[in-house]
């Protein structure tokens, strides 16, 4: 077929015309089809040339290749091809020959009859030529014209996608209708006008329900579209949003009209805007005429009326009433301190006289407002709980008003009053202009009072300046001083005439020539700085001889300021803004200067001995903790013997003797680590009901002990904070409550306070004086404890409960009346509802080991042989050394499953370095328990920062085995966290 394709072409280039040729045999996938080719010359104008359209059109298909005959294949070269299909023609014709053969003599009668009809075939041959002509033209023609509409399709598509991304993209809701009214486009925010779904398109616009009112829409609809002019109408949806509706006609290319496309542009921010434009300008008009009135004079009393008047028309209100605190705008007192006089009113029967009194009754809507000092708003006054009218005068009905005060709060506020029948009617909008209106009237009313008032102040002011004790200097811009105080004169022992004109550095013996202070007084008339609390000292050292200085003008300077050093402070700044005047005021602090450095010094000392008593603290607490340590080892190893009794009492009390002994030393530990800052906050969900029971049955037996009753109020509230230490502080609170009260009860609940819970602890106990409240929180101070009974511990109860709660930003409140009872609150926050509780896990604490190699490395015998034969008797493999060396010779080869070590050994040596070298050793990780009984801070973090886990002596059996216990089966603590 190649051949044929380019025997066609290269006669259609010759003969720009048509060429065909059929009859073409194509072997396709084994099947053999008659295939046409067309080449038609078209004219492409776009492309610059002439180009070819060839067309391939598949005819009949050949009948199969002969059984046992295999297909060409389908990958042979020209010349294969043209053999295959010059042998498949031979057969054919072959074929052809023997069926001609048979059929020849049939032809030949049928000869005669064809030659007549070649004749007619020939006639009708020269018709179908001429046929032919005209069709290759026409066809040359739809080619063109196809070329133009692929174009023209082309830009239409392009068109179209352009249109529809305009109108997905706006925010204008469009609408295209036919003119029969049905749909024939919309946009996707044309849904929130109409409910349109995208298949109703082609459906009636009357079929369609509205999500908003608009009763002229298929009237505007028909009168456009018989007018062919636009239509634009506003029409709201939900009663708070309005809609700008325009329908214009749909013209088409031709001016014919369509249809309409209707459009909804949302006009509310504008209609809003314009709204309160209007309204704006109308108050503003309302203050700027009020600004205007003259309140004060003969026709005070008219102008507050016509005042009254304009704020009625201003904000469109029934009534307003403009009530003065006994007095009229002339400051003639008329009534009582408390009572009201009407300065002013509109559109209420109210009395005009101002002799006429009104009680500020708080039942009152004026009245509440005069005494509170606070602005109010009333939404009804026949269901308001807190006033139930305006005035106390009959006859003033009203349902709903807002009155604010203003004006001079020294001999009590006026109140303007604004009134209508309408329940509802006034905002907080309303209630900001109606304040800014009183501040307005306020300004007014006070104004000739403050112009009648001027020249007394001054008069005033220079009698002040001239009795002030401080002294006081008036600079020009030059720095030559232009007045000064009495008290200036005298203290410097100077006249008028000796300073005034002189530069400040000459003057006074040069008393105030510093460099540093001229640069700065010299910097407040261009950039209107200040100077405040600057220090100046002056005067010879101690030792020194008389400087022998004059004054200006020759005359000798009083020595009194150069007899010794001096401290002055000064503050300087602009007096006016108009002119170039300073205003210098001296004042001597040397006293308070040495009292301030003595307090420093004092300070320093107390800070020096706190130190010192920390010290001590933390190495009496660490000499007593060993001891403690080996008691409660050796103590709990007696007590799983066998004994009597009597051996067995004495256990007991020597038990309880260890726990007071141990709590206090806690107490000691708790406050350290606060003070380390060891302590870190773990907030999370937790559930209050949960733990006050917990404590209330932890307390019962205690309670019950003391013939106390202890009961706590459910709630099924969730804070958020540290449960653990939350715990502590109410545990501590509960603890107290039970131990100082002698009879009654102790009450555990909670209330709301906003976002956050307080959780009080009441009792009926002794109460705690008022002089005591704020010292309760000190260390070591006890109420009711001046023997220090040890039995009521160390006072560092509520001191760790104050820093705790300071740690957990929680604070805390305390009430008390000697001999009624106390209540100690925390307030917690509340957790927010996405908060998740976390579930408890009990971990069981187990009873002793299996064989595992423990060693225990501590420089105290007593210690060393307490815990070692304590775990001995439980089933472990101890190994007892005293530090880490004589640790390695005694493990020999065999690595231990874990290392307890006392944190401070011999020397420097410490028990973190203890472990690493074991870990060295036996090049692997080892788990590592550090017990330690150092209080101090610094040792404190010192242990937390080696990464082992921390335990603090003394400590019982319980804790020691949990720890070990974790430690073995890989479920560690977090260091220091014990």
């Amino acid at each position: 077929m190649r051949l044929q394709l380019r025997r066609a072409v290269a006669q259609a280039i010759a003969s720009h015309g048509r060429i065909q040729i059929s009859g073409i045999r194509h072997n396709r996938q084994g099947v053999v089809v008659s295939v046409t080719i067309l080449v038609i010359p078209v004219r492409f104008p776009r492309a610059g040339n002439d180009l070819l359209l060839v067309t391939f059109t598949a005819g009949d298909t050949a009948p199969a290749m002969p059984a046992g005959e295999a297909a060409p294949p389908a990958d042979m070269d020209g010349v294969e091809q043209l053999e295959s299909e010059l042998r498949m023609t031979r057969e054919e014709l072959n074929d052809t020959i023997a069926e001609l053969s048979t059929t020849s003599e049939a032809l030949r009668g049928a000869n005669e009859e064809i030659l007549s009809i070649g004749e007619e075939y020939q006639s009708t041959t020269e018709e179908l030529e001429t046929s032919k002509e005209e069709l290759q033209s026409l066809n040359e023609e739809l080619s063109t014209l196809n070329a133009q509409l692929h174009e023209k399709v082309d830009e239409l598509e392009a068109t179209t996608n352009d249109l529809g991304n305009l109108l997905s993209s706006t925010d204008i809701a469009t609408i295209f209708l036919s003119s029969d009214l049905r749909i024939k486009r919309f946009t996707p925010t044309a849904t929130r006008l109409f409910a349109l779904l995208p298949q109703d398109t082609g459906r009636p616009i009357t079929d369609i329900t509205r999500h908003f009112s608009d009763p002229y829409l298929l009237a505007d609809i028909r009168s456009v579209l018989s007018s062919v002019t636009s239509s634009e109408r506003e029409v709201s949806m939900d009663g708070d949003t309005t809609y700008l509706r325009r329908i214009q006609p749909y013209r088409t290319q031709h001016a014919r009209v369509e249809g309409v496309v209707i459009t909804f542009s949302d006009v509310t921010p504008l209609k809003r805007t314009s709204l309160a434009m209007a309204l704006r300008a109308r108050q503003y008009k309302l203050i700027a005429d009020l600004g205007r009135k003259d309140p004060i004079g003969v026709e005070g009393p008219d102008t507050l009326v016509e005042a009254a008047h304009l704020i009625a028309e201003g904000l469109d209100v029934d009534g307003v009433a403009i009530l003065g605190p006994g007095e009229d705008p002339s400051g003639r007192r008329t009534g009582d301190a408390e009572d009201l006089i009407l300065l002013g009113s509109v559109g209420f029967s109210l009395p005009q006289d101002s002799a006429v009194r009104i009680p500020s009754d708080m039942a009152t809507l004026v009245g509440r407002v005069f005494r509170s000092r606070q602005p109010l708003i009333v939404e009804d006054f026949a269901i308001d709980r807190r006033v139930r009218s305006p005035v106390a005068l009959p006859g003033c009905r009203t349902a709903s008003g807002l009155a604010v005060p203003f004006g001079n709060e020294a001999r009590g506020p006026s109140v303007l009053a604004v009134l209508s029948h309408t329940a509802g009617r006034f905002s907080d909008a309303d209630l900001e202009f109606v304040q800014a209106i009183a501040s307005v009237l306020g300004l007014v009313i006070e104004r000739a009072g403050v112009l009648r008032a001027a020249r007394a102040e001054r008069d005033f002011a220079q009698a002040i300046v001239d009795t002030v004790r401080e002294p006081l200097l008036v600079l020009d811009e030059t720095l030559r001083v232009v007045g000064a105080s009495a008290a200036f004169h005298q203290s410097f022992a100077t006249t008028p005439d000796g300073v005034l004109g002189i530069d400040m550095a000459e003057m006074a013996g040069g008393l105030l020539a510093d460099p540093a202070l001229h640069q700065a007084l010299e910097r407040i008339i261009p950039d209107g700085t200040v100077i405040e609390a600057l220090e100046l000292t002056v005067g010879r050292e101690p030792g020194s001889q008389k400087s022998g200085r004059q004054g200006s003008g020759g005359q000798d300077t009083d020595d009194r300021y150069f007899a010794r050093r001096r401290t002055l402070l000064l503050n300087a700044r602009r007096l006016n803004k108009a002119g170039g005047l300073i205003l210098l005021a001296l004042e001597d602090v040397t006293e308070q200067v040495r009292v301030r450095e003595a307090l420093a010094a004092a300070k320093a000392a107390a800070e020096q001995a706190s130190a010192s008593k920390t010290r001590f603290l933390a190495a009496a607490s660490h000499d007593l903790r060993q001891p403690v340590q080996a008691l409660i080892m050796f103590h709990h190893l007696v007590a799983m013997q066998p004994q009597g009794e009597a051996a067995g009492k004495l256990l007991v009390s020597m038990g309880n003797a260890l726990g007071a002994m141990t709590a206090m030393l806690d107490d000691i530990l708790d406050v350290s680590r606060l003070d380390a800052g060891n302590i870190e906050v773990m907030a999370r969900s937790c559930p209050v009901q949960t733990m006050i029971a917990s404590l209330c049955a932890e307390f019962a037996p205690l309670a019950e002990a003391a013939e106390l009753s202890l009961h706590s109020v459910r709630t099924g509230l969730t804070v958020r904070s540290d449960p653990k230490l939350l715990e502590r502080i109410l545990r501590n609170f509960i603890a107290n409550a039970i131990k100082y009260t002698d009879q009654g009860h102790i009450l555990v609940g909670c209330r709301r306070a906003g976002p956050n819970l307080r959780i009080q602890v009441w009792d009926t106990g002794r109460g705690i004086p008022p002089n005591q409240l704020a010292s309760i929180f000190e260390e070591f101070h006890q109420v009711d404890n001046p023997e220090r009974d040890r039995r009521q511990g160390l006072g560092l109860g509520l001191a760790i409960v104050e820093r705790l709660a300071t740690l957990l930003q929680h604070p805390i409140q305390v009430q008390s009346t000697p001999g009624r009872g106390s209540m100690f609150e925390i307030l917690v926050p509340l957790a927010s509802p996405e908060d998740p509780v976390p579930k408890e896990e009990e971990t069981a604490i187990p009873d002793g080991g299996n064989g595992e190699r423990v060693v225990v490395i501590d420089d105290d015998p007593a210690v060393l042989d307490g815990v070692a034969a304590f775990l001995h008797e439980l089933g472990y493999d101890v190994v007892a050394a005293p530090d880490g060396d004589m640790a390695v010779e005694r493990l020999e080869s065999r690595a231990p499953d874990l290392v307890i070590a006392d944190f401070r050994l011999r020397g420097t040596e410490t028990g973190s370095e203890a472990i690493r070298r074991l870990e060295r050793h036996f090049a692997t990780r080892l788990p590592g328990i550090l017990l330690t009984g150092d209080t101090s801070p610094a040792r404190i973090r010192e242990a937390s920062a080696s990464g082992f886990l921390l335990l603090h002596k003394p400590l019982s059996p319980e804790p020691l085995l949990t720890a070990i216990r974790r430690s073995l089966t890989t479920q560690p603590l977090k260091p220091g966290s014990a």
